[in-house]
């Protein structure tokens, strides 16, 4: 079943966190702007419409007519399904008896924390990190004991291995939360580095607790490793992990605690009573890793094409080469002029062109068809139609993939990230001229230009 990421569901009034509580928001964030024409990323909450699996187990709940206590060892497949799920995906064997209900990931986290240190202790993070661990943290009378992570220019970040051994060597520090893959950098960790950092906690006595709730949101090529598998001595090993960002299940507060060892499982539920799940958070989840694999198998797709359509865009944008310290405050009335001009053409469908902030010379050029803007098929198009498929506005004939009605494209550059054979592209005479504009102009300050 193909499934729609490309129409946005509608999400004032439905009780949303991200787009209903403004309040909240001007606490945290004050000189954030909220209104509605504000396109909202202040938090890791999707808006695409959830696995169709999942809205049928909704409904089939709503239909019970009663919504009573429920518990986990009342629905058979709860944990039948975490093990299915792991097996498939990952190729790892899970027993019943280690998983552990949790009412979120954090609260996970925040039980190991108070399972195996004390108040005044410390909790060592990696930062940059998800800022709320610290807040679990602090909430709960302990102090982060921080291992930055290194930074290289190449925008990747390693582990500080000489820090880690010395922050763990310190016997105040009881807890790691470990953050795989690491929120926010992105860091994918690999099974050799898993595997050193979980014997560096072990010598010193430190629990490591591996919150992995982003761990089935990854890129083409790019494994994720869970800690149980990456480890052999489980001893000091605590996951964490759930359906919630994976399926965009946030708001029915679900999660699990996987813990192999039985003394570290039997001290961590000591004096823990994690909150009943409701009917609908165990429909949701059991539906999730029962029915929605396709699911989550389109959405990497969707982002990663999304990925490489902005990277080409970035690539190819003369923009960067001349706007260090853009956008400043004079230029966002120009932007959003045009931001508003892209929308509306995407939502209307209208051939209506759109005026591109730039050089009036080169609009005209534009306008006159003698300078084309939009991506073609070269020599290399095998005419598979992925192109036309992928295009939301019909701009790529199907008859005709190689060719663009220029008054319908809008250079989203979808059809160049989805080209499987890199035929469809910008006209290179095109790119040189840009090239050529920018090597004359680039020394003085210029007002907003796009150029692709």
């Amino acid at each position: 079943m193909k499934h729609d990421f490309d129409h946005a569901v509608k999400r004032f009034g439905t009780y949303s966190m991200k787009w209903d509580d403004d309040d909240f928001f001007r606490i945290i964030t004050p000189n954030l702007r909220l209104d509605k024409d504000t396109i909202r990323l202040n938090l890791a909450d999707m808006d695409f419409r959830c696995a169709p699996a999942i809205a049928r187990a909704m409904h089939r709940v709503a239909d019970f007519e009663n919504f009573g206590y429920t518990t986990v060892s009342s629905a058979p497949e709860y944990k039948p399904s975490i093990i299915g799920w792991y097996h498939r995906r990952h190729g790892v064997e899970i027993k019943p008896e280690w998983i552990v209900h949790s009412n979120g990931a954090l609260d996970g986290v925040q039980q190991t924390i108070l399972a195996f240190s004390q108040p005044g202790e410390g909790v060592i993070l990696c930062r940059p990190i998800y800022r709320n661990f610290t807040s679990v943290i602090q909430q709960t009378g302990r102090h982060v004991a921080n291992c930055q992570m290194l930074y290289h220019k190449n925008g990747r970040y390693e582990m500080d291995w000489e820090g880690l051994e010395q922050v763990c060597a310190q016997p105040e520090n009881k807890v790691f939360v470990l953050c795989s893959p690491q929120n926010p950098v992105g860091r994918v960790w690999t099974r050799e580095e898993l595997a050193r950092i979980a014997e560096v906690c072990r010598k010193n006595g430190v629990v490591v607790v591996s919150d992995e709730i982003h761990s089935d949101i990854v890129r083409k090529g790019v494994k994720h490793v869970p800690i149980i598998d990456a480890v052999e001595d489980l001893s000091n090993i605590i996951m964490v992990s759930g359906t919630n960002k994976t399926f965009n299940l946030m708001g029915l507060h679900f999660a699990y605690s996987i813990i192999p060892n039985d003394a570290l499982r039997e001290k961590f539920q000591a004096g823990y009573e994690s909150a009943m799940p409701t009917a609908f958070a165990l429909a949701g989840m059991i539906a999730a890793y029962n029915e929605s694999e396709d699911w989550v198998d389109q959405l990497n797709d969707y982002l990663d094409d999304t990925i490489a359509a902005v990277a080409f865009v970035a690539e190819h944008s003369i923009v960067r080469e001349i706007a260090a310290g853009r956008p400043d405050a004079s230029d966002l009335a120009q932007a959003a002029a045009f931001g508003k001009a892209v929308t509306e053409k995407l939502a209307k469908g209208n051939e209506t062109p759109i005026q591109v902030p730039g050089d009036p010379d080169y609009r005209k050029k534009q306008s006159s068809g003698e300078q084309p803007f939009h991506p073609t098929g070269g020599s290399g198009c095998v005419r598979c139609r992925a192109c036309a498929k992928r295009c939301p506005l019909g701009a790529i004939p199907g008859e005709a993939p190689s060719s663009v009605i220029g008054k319908k494209c809008v250079n989203c550059m979808r059809c160049v990230a989805v080209c499987p054979t890199k035929a469809r592209k910008l006209p290179a005479p095109m790119l040189m001229a840009a090239d050529a504009m920018l090597k004359k102009n680039a020394a003085v300050p210029r007002s907003p230009e796009l150029f692709l």
